[in-house]
C-alpha cells in the first residue's frame, strides 16, 4: 500500500463559512451538521460577509491546509468559540477520514499545524472496512470508494454537551 494513500490530500479548511478580510479570519456561525442546518438544505440565510463582489478569483479560496491520514468524504464541521481545557476558547474544525480518524484543528491559524487532538476509532483486533469487503453490494462490484470506508458520513456535534456523533466502520479480525 502506498504512503501517498495514507497521507492523502490535505483538506480544504475554512471554505465552509470563512473568509479573509484585512488579514483576519471571520466566521459567522458554527457549522455543526451536514449542509449547515437540520433541514440539510445547505442554505445559510444569516450570511453577512460573502457576496458576489468578494467571492471571486484572487479574493476567495483556500487559506491553508492540514494533513490527514486518508481520504475525506465527510463534510468538515466548524465549532466556534469551543473551550479547550488548558488552551482556552478557539474556533475548531473537525475532520473525519475513511481511515476512522477524527481530527480537531485550529480553524484560524495557518501556523497551528498540530491538531488539538486526533483519535483513530478502529478498535484493537479490527481493521477499517474496505470497498472489497462489500461483496453483497452491487453484485460484489462496489466501486464508489477506492479503499477504506471507515467514516464516510458527516458527523453531528451537539454543542450543549460538546459531543460529536459519528459512525466508524470496522471489521473484527480476531473472530467471525
Amino acid at each position: 500500500m502506498s504512503t501517498k494513500k495514507f497521507f492523502y490530500p490535505c483538506f480544504l479548511l475554512l471554505l465552509i463559512c470563512f473568509t479573509s478580510y484585512s488579514g483576519l479570519i471571520f466566521s459567522q456561525e458554527s457549522v455543526l451538521t451536514q449542509h449547515n442546518n437540520l433541514s440539510r438544505t445547505g442554505w445559510y440565510d444569516s450570511e453577512k460577509i460573502l457576496n458576489t463582489k468578494n467571492v471571486k478569483a484572487g479574493a476567495f479560496g483556500k487559506l491553508f491546509s492540514r494533513a490527514a491520514d486518508d481520504q475525506i468524504y465527510a463534510q468538515p464541521l466548524v465549532f466556534l468559540n469551543l473551550n479547550i481545557p488548558g488552551i482556552g476558547n478557539r474556533n475548531v474544525v473537525f475532520v473525519c477520514t475513511v481511515n476512522n480518524s477524527v481530527y480537531a484543528y485550529d480553524a484560524d491559524s495557518a501556523d497551528s499545524v498540530t491538531p488539538y487532538w486526533q483519535k483513530n476509532l478502529t478498535p484493537a483486533g479490527s481493521r477499517v472496512i474496505t470497498h472489497t469487503d462489500m461483496t453483497e453490494a452491487c453484485g460484489g462490484y462496489y466501486n464508489d470508494f477506492s479503499g477504506n470506508m471507515g467514516i464516510v458520513g458527516t458527523p453531528v456535534i451537539d454543542e450543549t454537551t460538546n459531543t460529536i456523533y459519528l459512525v466508524a466502520r470496522s471489521l473484527n479480525t480476531t473472530s467471525n
